[in-house]
């Protein structure tokens, strides 16, 4: 759903509260995030199956992720994206990649059932998917039922060596690293993100019914960060690295 079309609720209130706790100025999650690839580029951001990366990686990386789908991709700010990962490192590449664009990311359970992915998939309105290879045969049941365009495939060791695209039935499915390779090439144009436009649609467990999506904003997200950046960092005068 392009971003003309969202609604999202403004208070008064609540936007003082955002602007107290963003003494910096920053204009999006987005702005926050870049600031501080900046700040600390060659410091480690995240590890995982012994690879870590640093926060000048993370930023490269999710820059020609964002590119690829708001360029070959064809995507537009506002739409809505599934990312379907376990803890790896491609997450946060692809969640920041998927802000950068000015899309919203809907987190999917690997776990989901076929009832429960072709619900989230359309109650969200989800048009692009990115998911682990190992899940593919029961996305390959589910996506033909859903307006979804656009698979990105990774498997767990593509950062650390370029897999072979699987066999599939999807079309229009495409790796990770040639997401990367071809947006490597391309200009990433600015979508204009805002603190008060929807970063993503977290889902409930669904334990007393089907899974409802709780909207939050990019200002949402960044209010939540405080905690730490005035506690951890701001004692330590260090960053945080995350590993998995």
């Amino acid at each position: 759903m392009p971003r003309s079309t969202q609604e999202v609720r403004i208070f008064p209130y609540e936007q003082a509260v955002l602007k107290e706790l963003n003494p910096e100025g920053y204009t999006s999650l987005v702005d926050m995030f870049e600031a501080a690839c900046a700040k600390f580029p060659e410091r480690p951001a995240f590890t995982a199956i012994g690879q870590t990366l640093n926060f000048v990686d993370i930023d490269r990386l999710s820059r020609d992720f964002a590119a690829y789908l708001l360029g070959s991709a064809g995507l537009v700010p506002g739409q809505r994206i599934a990312v379907q990962l376990p803890n790896l490192i491609q997450y946060p590449i692809v969640a920041w990649g998927v802000m950068r664009a000015g899309l919203v990311l809907v987190n999917t359970n690997p776990l989901y059932t076929q009832r429960e992915l072709l619900h989230q998939f359309t109650d969200a309105g989800v048009t692009a998917l990115v998911c682990l290879v190992e899940l593919l045969p029961t996305l390959e049941q589910v996506v033909p039922q859903t307006d979804i365009e656009q698979v990105i495939v990774t498997n767990i060791f593509d950062l650390m060596e370029a897999q072979p695209a699987p066999q599939s039935t999807l079309s229009g499915l495409v790796t990770l690293p040639e997401v990367f390779a071809q947006g490597a090439q391309l200009a990433l144009p600015d979508p204009g993100t805002g603190l008060n436009d929807i970063a993503m649609l977290q889902y409930t467990g669904g334990t007393t019914g089907v899974a409802k999506g709780a909207v939050l904003t990019q200002g949402n997200i960044l209010a939540s960060t405080r905690p730490v950046s005035y506690t951890h960092l701001r004692a330590h005068e260090t960053t945080s690295h995350i590993s998995y």
